[in-house]
C-alpha cells in the first residue's frame, strides 16, 4: 500500500492551520500541545470550528480547539470513573448469588456422583 500524504513538522502543521484561518495566540504553547497530543488526534476537535472543510470560522483560536479537547478528556474520565463504580457495585451484588449457585452445583455433582 502506498501512502501519498507528506510528513509535516509541527511548525508546518501550525502554518497549515493558520492558512486555513486558525489563530495562534501562543505558538510555543501550540507547538508543545501538538507534539504531546498530536495533530491527527486534535483534528477531530477542529470540526465544530469549521465552516467548510479546511476552513475555520472567523476568530477561532487554537485555545478554543484545545479547550474542547480538554473538556472532552475530562468528560471521558468522569464517565470511565462512573462505569468502574457501577461495575464494582454489580459484581459485589452478584458475587453472593454466583457463589451460592456454584456451591449448589458442586454439592449436586458430589451427591449424585458426577465428579
Amino acid at each position: 500500500m502506498k501512502f501519498n500524504k507528506p510528513v509535516y513538522t509541527t511548525e508546518q502543521h501550525i502554518e497549515l492551520l493558520e492558512s486555513r484561518g486558525l489563530t495562534f495566540l501562543d505558538r510555543d504553547r501550540a507547538k508543545r500541545y501538538l507534539l504531546t497530543i498530536g495533530y491527527y488526534r486534535l483534528s477531530a476537535y477542529f470540526l465544530p470550528f469549521q465552516v467548510a472543510p479546511n476552513q475555520f470560522k472567523e476568530r477561532t483560536t487554537f485555545t478554543d480547539v484545545l479547550n474542547l479537547y480538554i473538556f472532552d478528556r475530562k468528560v471521558r474520565l468522569h464517565v470511565m470513573d462512573a462505569l468502574e463504580r457501577i461495575e464494582v457495585a454489580i459484581r459485589s451484588v452478584l458475587s453472593p448469588c454466583v457463589r451460592i449457585a456454584v456451591v449448589s452445583f458442586v454439592e449436586l455433582r458430589t451427591r449424585w456422583g458426577y465428579i
